[in-house]
């Protein structure tokens, strides 16, 4: 029988593997004899954290816990021919709506992900997930606790892992009408981006609810009087 150069049967194995499984499969071939080759499928993930040390979310915080679940994937869960691989974005322009959108289509048309890990704030995801139903790909978060979420007709390939701030209204507003309270002050911060989206989900589910809080916003870092908006809340509820 006559054996094929090594050099051209290896050349000659690549093109086969190349042809029949495209730029989304690895050729594996196995010896310099004519064997079948084993493909493996990469399903790129893309993943958008930031670098805000800060934020709960951090890169530093959550992508070891990244690392460790795609890699718990491809061992236990998928079988050899398939294989998870991550395509990390770090941005540093916390809950940037308009930033985390850019980076994500770059992520999609350049690197061709199938699948997104994050954001993790409300004005990035809320972006980022609308954009994910439109090319039709799965989102997780970690995160995504605005009651806008739970709209499965805008976010239809969204999961999420946290609780819903919707659920939040529903006991203050049983509260309230449990002690027959009306008058009602709410006091949170704009500079801090969980406070903030939760005073604005309480106030509209409130509203929702037919009770009318006074808002008082303020930012924590022009270093106000806590005492001037107490006394405010003060004159207009209990």
């Amino acid at each position: 029988m006559r054996r094929f150069h090594t050099p051209l049967l290896t050349i000659l194995q690549q093109r086969i593997c190349s042809i029949l499984f495209g730029r989304m499969m690895i050729a594996l071939c196995l010896s310099h004899v004519i064997t079948p080759c084993v493909a493996v499928i990469q399903i790129k993930v893309g993943v958008l954290l930031i670098s805000d040390l800060n934020a709960p979310y951090s890169v530093q915080r959550t992508g070891p816990a990244v690392d460790i679940a795609l890699e718990t994937v491809n061992t236990r869960m998928l079988n050899s021919s398939y294989r998870l691989v991550k395509v990390l974005r770090v941005y540093d322009r916390i809950c940037d709506a308009r930033f985390a959108s850019g980076v994500a289509a770059e992520l999609y048309y350049k690197e061709q992900i199938q699948a997104l890990v994050g954001p993790a704030c409300d004005p990035a995801l809320e972006s980022v997930a609308r954009l994910a139903a439109y090319w039709n790909i799965p989102i997780i978060t970690g995160l995504g606790d605005g009651g806008m979420f739970k709209n499965k007709t805008d976010f239809p390939t969204l999961t999420r892992f946290s609780y819903c701030q919707c659920r939040l209204r529903k006991v203050f507003a049983s509260l309230f009408k449990e002690f027959h309270w009306r008058d009602i002050s709410l006091i949170y911060d704009e500079n801090d981006i969980t406070a903030d989206t939760l005073g604005a989900t309480l106030r509209e589910g409130l509203q929702r609810d037919k009770y009318y809080p006074y808002v008082i916003p303020f930012y924590s870092q022009s270093n106000p009087d806590v005492s001037v908006l107490l006394r405010d809340a003060s004159l207009r509820s209990r």
